[in-house]
Parts: C-alpha cells; sequence; structure tokens
C-alpha cells in the first residue's frame, strides 16, 4: 500500500514526500503492468474479461480485485464502493509540483488539517464530504477528480464536492462559525470594501468586494500564516480596524494598547495561556491576546474571557491592582460618575473608568499637553476630582524643565521636555496608609510612632524625594530641622504631618496651595508675608512680627537701605544646604549660632555692637536648674540664644529669656541673694527715691555687652560712663580713673556709696591692718577689696547673709557685726574692749536721723529703731574715721577712731545727764561709772 502523509500543518520535508511518492510510483507501475500483461496473454488471464474501467484501478487501488470477472460484478463492487474518502497521498502522487496544476504549496505551506479525526465541535456531513477507512479527514474529504452534481465550472468547483460560493463549503462542516452572535467574528456584508492589503495576500471576497468570507482571511492551501490567515493575526486586524492602530494618534494623545511589544519582565499569565491567549515567542502581545475570533467567551467586544470588575486587564497588569478600592477606584470614591460610552465604574470595571483598550473612556479636552489632558477632565473644578482642583500657583504643567534642572528618572512630554501630571503622578501606584514606625535618619533607630496616619498617595517617589529629583539642591534637606521624620511625636500630631511627606512637603503643595510659592498651610495674616507663613507652625516665634528683628517693617532696615528676604530668611535658611550651621544663615560653625547674630551685631554692623567676654564660654552640657528655655551650644558654650530670644512674644526688655537676675542666676545661682535686697536697684527704696532707673539689677554693676565700660565684668567707673548719684565728690577725691573691681579698693561699691570711702586708709582697711584676713569666700582682701572683707553683694549661700565674716559673733542689737573681728582667735583681736554691754533697756530715741548729732538705736535683729537699745554702732560709724597720721585738734588719731561726729551724746543725756561726757570716755572701762568710784 501506499504510504501516507499525515503532517497537517503540511511541514514534512521534500525529500520524505518525494520518497513516499517515488515508492507509490513503484507499486502503480507494478500494478499497471500486471493489468496490461492480463490483457495481451489470454493465458494468465483467462477469467478476466477487458474492461475499460480498469483504468479507475490506477487511482483506485484496492478496486483491483473488483475487475474479476470471474465473480458477479455486482457481488465484488459492492465490497469496495462503501462510502469513503481516498487516500491524500494519492492526491500528493500527482500533485507534486510535477504537474501544470501544481498544489506544491500544499505541502510547502500550511493547508487544512489532514489525517486527523475531525473534534467533536465539527460537524462533518459524511455524505458528502467522506472520511476515510478510520474516520479522518483527508485530501477527499473536500475534493473529488470527478464532476460533482451541481457545477463543473472548475473556476467556481476546482474539483470540490460542493461549490464554495461565499465560503458555503465551509459553513458546511463550520456552521457555528456564521453564527451573528457575540462567540463569533460575524461574515457577511460591509459598509466599506475588502482592503486591498488583504486582498494582494491572497483574501477572498464576494464579486461586490465588500463581503466577508471565511477565505477573507483564511486560505486552506498556501497559507504562511498561523491559522491558515492570510496575513499576521494582528496585521489582518488592523488592515479593517486601522483605528485601532497604536500608530494612530487620537484626540489628546489618548494611548492604544500597544502589540507587538516587548515588556521587559512581563510573562503571560498562565490562565490566559489556558484559554487560548496568544502571545508572541517573547511575550509579545497581539489582538489574540485578549480577542478570540471563533468560540469566544461571550463577553462584547470578542473577549476570551469575561472582563468584569476589570479581571481581564488586571491578569497582565498585576502593578496595577493597587489601584483597586483607592481614590481612583471610582466604584468607590465616584459612583455615579460615567465615561464616555455613558458607564459607572461599576459597570465598566474600574480600569474601564478611564481606559479603554482602543483609546480613553473619558472626554478628553484638547489642552495639547498629553501629560495632563486625562487628569484635568477629572480634577478640573466640579469634576470626580475636584478635591485635588487645581490652583492658580499649583505647580505648573506643560512646562519645560529650566536649563540648570537635571533630567529626572520621571516620564516627561517627548520632546518638548516638558511636566505633566504624569511625570510625578502614577495614577495607578497608590500607596496605602500605614502605621509603621519611623526611622531616625542618623542612627537608624525606630522613633516612637505619631498618630498621624501615612499619606495617601499616587506618587512616583514618596514624600519630597520626588521634589529632589529636579530640585536637587535640596537634597541635603532630609534630616535637618524642617524634616518631620526628625519630630517627635507630639509636634507630628500637633501639625498633622507624617514623617514620611519629607521636609519639602511641610511647607509646599503642589495642589489646592494657601498662597504663593505653593504655601501648604495658610499664612497667619491675609498679606502673605514669609514671617506669617513660617508662623503658621512657629507660632510661639511670632514675637519678631513688627519688631525691632523684622526686617521687613523695622525702621533702621529702611535706614540703612537693608534688602530684607522676607524676615525669618534673612537669619535662617531653608532651601540652601550650602549654607553651613543648620537652619542658621551666616555660621561657619553649627554650635555657634552666635556667629548668625554678629552678622549685624558687629562693629561697623548695621545694629548695636554686641561684645561680651560670656559668649563662647564652655559651662558644661547643663547645669543644674537651669531655665528650661535657655540652650547652650552642644559642647556646653553660652550662645547668644542662651540668654536672648528675638521671637518671644512679650518682647521682654533685651529680649530675654527670663528677668535679668532669675537669667544670671541660673548659672550663678550663688549670686541670688540679690533679687529683693538693697542691691536690687528695680525694688530697692533708695532707687526710687534718688530717681535711679534700674536696667535689671545684676546688669546696673555688670554690663554684659558694653566693651567700652567693661573690665572683666565690672562696670567702668569715672568718664561719662559714671551715672550714681553723689559719685562725683568721691570721683573727685580718687582722681578721674578710680580702680574698676572690688580687687582694687572697691571702687565699684564705692561708686554708689561715697560716704563709706571714708573706710581707706584707715584701720577698717585690712590691706592695712589685716592683709591676711580672709572673709566667708576665702578671699584676702587684696582680692575682695576692702569693702569685700566685710559685706558681700550677693548672699552667702552658707550663711544666708551678707556679712563677708561669716557667722554674726553673740549678736546683740548689731553689736555681733563688730564683735565678728573684736574678739579673740580674729583680726582684731589686739582691740578687744573689757566692757561692751549696755543694760537692755527701752529707749525712745528722740533724736531725727537727718541731725549730724543723731546716734541710732537698734532692736534685737540689728535693725535701727527708734525705740530700740544701744548698740556698738550707737556710737561708731565703721565706715567714718580719720586716716593712720590725720589729727584734729587736740586729740590723738586713735582717740576718736570711728566714733561718730555727735558732740553732745544726746541719747545719753536723757538718762545719764551730767555723768554723760564720764560714761561715754570710759564706757569699755572698768570706771565707766563715777559714782562708786568703779
Amino acid at each position: 500500500m501506499l504510504g501516507r502523509i499525515t503532517n497537517n500543518e503540511g511541514r514534512r520535508t521534500r525529500d520524505e514526500k518525494r520518497d513516499v511518492i517515488r515508492r507509490s510510483c513503484i507499486v502503480l507501475s507494478s500494478i499497471g503492468t500486471l493489468l496490461a500483461f492480463a490483457t495481451y496473454h489470454p493465458a494468465l488471464s483467462r477469467e478476466v474479461m477487458p474492461n475499460s474501467s480498469r483504468e479507475c484501478a490506477i487511482c483506485h487501488i484496492r478496486w483491483v480485485e473488483a475487475f474479476d470477472r470471474t465473480r458477479s460484478q455486482a457481488d465484488r463492487m459492492e465490497e469496495v464502493l462503501e462510502r469513503q474518502a481516498g487516500s491524500g497521498d494519492m492526491c500528493l502522487s500527482c500533485h507534486d509540483g510535477s504537474v501544470v496544476d501544481s498544489r506544491f504549496k500544499i505541502w510547502s505551506t500550511r493547508h487544512h488539517t489532514t489525517d486527523s479525526i475531525p473534534p467533536a465541535t465539527v460537524k462533518i456531513p459524511t455524505d458528502v464530504f467522506p472520511l476515510d477507512a478510520q474516520g479522518r479527514m483527508t485530501c477527499a474529504t473536500c475534493h473529488t477528480a470527478h464532476a460533482v452534481p451541481e457545477s463543473s465550472d472548475l473556476r467556481t468547483v476546482i474539483f470540490l464536492r460542493k461549490p464554495n460560493v461565499d465560503s458555503s463549503l465551509c459553513l458546511s462542516c463550520h456552521a457555528e462559525h456564521a453564527q451573528k452572535n457575540d462567540f463569533q467574528h460575524p461574515l457577511g456584508d460591509v459598509n466599506d470594501p475588502i482592503p486591498q492589503e488583504i486582498l494582494d495576500a491572497g483574501g477572498k471576497t464576494s464579486k461586490d468586494g465588500r463581503t466577508i468570507i471565511c477565505q477573507t482571511c483564511h486560505e486552506p492551501h498556501g497559507a504562511r500564516n498561523a491559522w491558515m490567515l492570510v496575513l499576521p493575526p494582528s496585521k489582518l486586524c488592523i488592515a479593517c480596524h486601522d483605528d485601532k492602530s497604536p500608530e494612530t494618534n487620537p484626540p489628546a494623545g489618548a494611548p492604544i494598547h500597544h502589540i507587538g511589544r516587548v515588556y521587559p519582565g512581563f510573562d503571560p499569565p498562565e490562565s490566559l495561556l489556558g484559554e487560548k491567549a496568544t502571545f508572541g515567542a517573547n511575550g509579545e502581545l497581539s489582538c489574540l491576546s485578549c480577542h478570540r475570533l471563533h468560540d469566544a467567551s461571550g463577553a462584547k467586544p470578542l473577549l476570551i474571557r469575561n472582563n468584569e470588575d476589570s479581571s481581564l486587564c488586571i491578569e497582565c497588569h498585576q502593578k496595577e491592582r493597587s489601584v483597586l478600592n483607592s481614590p481612583h477606584d471610582l466604584r468607590i470614591s465616584s459612583p455615579q460618575t460615567v465615561n464616555a460610552r455613558g458607564q459607572t465604574a461599576s459597570e465598566s470595571g474600574p480600569c474601564g473608568a478611564c481606559h479603554r483598550i482602543h483609546g480613553w473612556a473619558r472626554d478628553v479636552p484638547e489642552t495639547n499637553r498629553p501629560h495632563s489632558s486625562a487628569c484635568m477632565e477629572c480634577h478640573e473644578s466640579g469634576g470626580p476630582g475636584s478635591v485635588n482642583r487645581l490652583y492658580v500657583d499649583a505647580h505648573a504643567v506643560g512646562t519645560p524643565l529650566l536649563e540648570d534642572m537635571p533630567t529626572p528618572p520621571l516620564p516627561l512630554e517627548e520632546g518638548t521636555r516638558t511636566i505633566g501630571c504624569l511625570t510625578c503622578h502614577d495614577p495607578h501606584k497608590f500607596v496605602a496608609r500605614d502605621s509603621e514606625p519611623v526611622t531616625r535618619p542618623s542612627s537608624g533607630e525606630p522613633r516612637a510612632t505619631s498618630h498621624v496616619q501615612m499619606p495617601r498617595s499616587f506618587l512616583r517617589r514618596e514624600g519630597s524625594q520626588l521634589c529632589m529629583l529636579c530640585h536637587e539642591k535640596l537634597t541635603d534637606l532630609p534630616g535637618q530641622p524642617h524634616d518631620p521624620a526628625t519630630f517627635g511625636p507630639v509636634a507630628r500630631d500637633t501639625l498633622a504631618l507624617h514623617p514620611s511627606i519629607g521636609p519639602c512637603r511641610v511647607c509646599h503643595t503642589t495642589h489646592s496651595a494657601q498662597g504663593p510659592h505653593l504655601w501648604a498651610r495658610t499664612p497667619m495674616a491675609a498679606a502673605g508675608r514669609i514671617t506669617d507663613l513660617c508662623g503658621a507652625c512657629h507660632e510661639d516665634k511670632l514675637g519678631v512680627r513688627d519688631s525691632v528683628h523684622d526686617t521687613e517693617t523695622a525702621q533702621w532696615v529702611k535706614d540703612l537701605g537693608f534688602v530684607s528676604k522676607g524676615s525669618c530668611i534673612d537669619c535662617h535658611v531653608v532651601h540652601d544646604p550650602n549654607e553651613e550651621g543648620g537652619i542658621w544663615s551666616y555660621v561657619s560653625d553649627e554650635a555657634d549660632t552666635s556667629q548668625s547674630c554678629q552678622t549685624c551685631h558687629r562693629v561697623g554692623g548695621p545694629a548695636k555692637a554686641m561684645e561680651t567676654t560670656h559668649l563662647g564660654k564652655n559651662i558644661g552640657a547643663g547645669i543644674e536648674g537651669l531655665l528650661d528655655n535657655m540652650g547652650l551650644g552642644p559642647d556646653g558654650r553660652i550662645l547668644c540664644t542662651t540668654c536672648h530670644d528675638i521671637h518671644q512674644k512679650e518682647q521682654r526688655a533685651g529680649l530675654l529669656v527670663a528677668a535679668v537676675p532669675k537669667l544670671c542666676g541660673a548659672c550663678h545661682e550663688d549670686k541670688m541673694g540679690i533679687p529683693g535686697s538693697v542691691h536690687d536697684p528695680g525694688t530697692a527704696e533708695w532707687a526710687k527715691k534718688l530717681g535711679f532707673v534700674s536696667k535689671g539689677s545684676c546688669i546696673d554693676c555688670h554690663p554684659i555687652h558694653d566693651p567700652s565700660r567693661e573690665r572683666g565684668i565690672w562696670a567702668a567707673i569715672g568718664g561719662d560712663g559714671v551715672r550714681q548719684p553723689g559719685y562725683k565728690n568721691h570721683r573727685t577725691q580718687q582722681g578721674p580713673k578710680l580702680l574698676v573691681s572690688p580687687s582694687q579698693d572697691s571702687a565699684v561699691c564705692l561708686a554708689c556709696h561715697p560716704r563709706a570711702g571714708g573706710i581707706i586708709g584707715t584701720l577698717h582697711d585690712l590691706r592695712i591692718s589685716a592683709p591676711e584676713a580672709t572673709n566667708v569666700r576665702d578671699e584676702t582682701v587684696a582680692e575682695s577689696g576692702p569693702c569685700g572683707s566685710c559685706h558681700l553683694v550677693h548672699r552667702n549661700s552658707d550663711t544666708g547673709g551678707t556679712w563677708a565674716q561669716g557667722a554674726i559673733f553673740q549678736d546683740k542689737h548689731g553689736s555681733g557685726l563688730c564683735t565678728s573681728c573684736h574678739r579673740e582667735g580674729q583680726c582684731a583681736s589686739a582691740r578687744v574692749p573689757d566692757y561692751l554691754d549696755h543694760p537692755d533697756v527701752a529707749l525712745v530715741n528722740r533724736t531725727d536721723p537727718d541731725d549730724p548729732e543723731y546716734m541710732p538705736t537698734f532692736d534685737e535683729r540689728g535693725e535701727p529703731s527708734r525705740t530700740g537699745a544701744i548698740s556698738c554702732l550707737t556710737c561708731h560709724e565703721p565706715h567714718t574715721a580719720l586716716s593712720a597720721g590725720e589729727t584734729k585738734g587736740n586729740f590723738s588719731p586713735y582717740t576718736r577712731m570711728f566714733l561718730r561726729p555727735a558732740a553732745h551724746h544726746g541719747i545719753c543725756t536723757d538718762c545719764h545727764a551730767t555723768e554723760t561726757l564720764w560714761r561715754f570716755l570710759y564706757y569699755h572701762k572698768e570706771r565707766r561709772n563715777p559714782r562708786d568710784g568703779g
């Protein structure tokens, strides 16, 4: 028997096929020789009668026995005339390219399936189209070498068993493909002629040229494309559906789903491959990746499966799955909004609200801004996305990058490098809210979690990282003071800032801006000044507004012609990472922000020069009792901002963070005895009587910021700097330039207490009488000065008083001050009186304190009292005496030493009458009572 050609796709090699034909011809030649021999040699074929039908045996090999005349011909033919198709190999024995009507293309190209059993879905009418003995299709299933009853016109029949007018033969078996439903590509008349591209490729149509038939797309013999198509699948589709071509340019740049493109990293989903979706060898998309032209799912338009809830789209676009249940899922955010086809998002699916595979699903305005047109259609005023409507000062779209900007790794409009909505936004990339702990930028350790939720975002990069792709000068801002990642949870909750937004979005926004410069917050005042923007967060710093430090309004700024950048940013930098010192301007050392102050407060600067020995002094990391709002440098140095705060609302004098005594006492706690004391000119009665204007207690004696009056930290005495009443007389006595500190004759004390200058050069000047003696601070008189030997300006932390000689010895009406020295073991032990007790009797002092003859009396606490008792200080004034070597009258310089200049001793006379003088002169002697000789 002849060999069989079973390759349905016609892919058997030519050598193999020729071998089959060669063997077939040998068999046929042998049969022909035998038949001829039997005809002309009666001896060999006595029973065979000559019959012209024997020629049929050339093709119909199995009919050979039927020509045996020894049996009934009817019986013999019954055995072979069953309805069966002949072998395809027989056809190929001639149609192998050796005849004029060649079908060489039958085996060299794709052709209709043969040598296989038809599938159950194909219903072949075998009474017209027979199968072979095994029930397989062969060439003879459709073709016959004999004429057919319907027609003998070879132009129509071509040896077909049935004329194939408008593919009627095809539809005899594939009747379901002619159904006009959603499962099959329609056949029949169309409005436009069949494209010439298809006809040139071998496609057929009706005589009118406007009818789609099976052969319009398929070629049963000689096809060079899959499924016997006359053109590659997508090219064939686009030939008719040219509006679906990716090369078309729809209005406003609406995109067409690309076909024939390889998407890096894309692998066709197994689920779609199982549903006969077709992709290229490298995963290229084609029309048949989504559509099936026969036996489709019933989902319009001929989809391989229903696209309900955009499930078909998401099969390939897994990364876009995050749009589901996001604000861009209009089923949730705007369920009543319809697309260009009048479908709600529930009807079209979330993808279909904006997209069709072949164009936009919305009415996109023609804006000549392809990157933004579709976005604006929703995000315009009144649109479903109008919550983020465009603001007059919103970030510009449709504008090119500045020349000094780098090209970011973001999509720009091709050719023009213009910015659009899609430059910054990916409408499918939705970052959900999240409450993960925030990481410290420097250490990497987690901070406490804020209650503010992460903002929902469609940005291509999160937070300010997106801004920095174009604004590369801002790349040093993360981790700086305006980065919310550095804020504490309380600050972030108060300002409603999530740390992920970064430093840029703290102040700026690209949509719904609240003022110029894309401000994200409403300024404190309608004027929209930068100071007011800063105050939206730093409300506690708004004391600078309209103050001397408000460079936008201060008169000195105008007088000097100073050009203000905007008050706050004259001292603070926010956007210039090239400036050192965090957010301070003009600071080379971040630890010393005072340099920013000294930009103006320096010799030759626009403001008053402020120099002091305090600035830069290292006092350690902190001091116990330091005020909470005082700040030292990181290394424990004193800064301008340690004592001053230019932002305070109260605008305290000197912009100090606290009242002067309290401020000084934060570091000098041992000096805090002065507030409220006689040395506090802010409260002292004497200051009010003399009309003295206090600068703040401590700084009345210690001018911190005036180097022209500063020697150490003591006020310079003399010259025009002296203001204290009564000082001129003392200055005349001492000379035009007095000593400037307690270590040099107590000149600072004597500036206010000139009458006490009488102590200088006397025995109460311990520099003369006891130079080795020390006070409670272990200071010698050379260190403390003559006044400091007995008095402290600042209260002693041990005794609580200002007496420099320690605890008062046997105090009685103030006499204990004197006996602190005038007793055994002390510096005045050589002058200890034998008797000093006056009877403790109540007296009434009739002499007025302003009377030169006044001798004071004292109460139990040692305070002067009109009804007090007599004390050492009643007769003695320790600060007034004749200097050593001075004489007056006939008296020795020591006989009147430190006695009050009271000639009549009136208070003594009231009780002692004529004995007054005796008792006064011998008060400290044994003979002080003249009546008993004692």
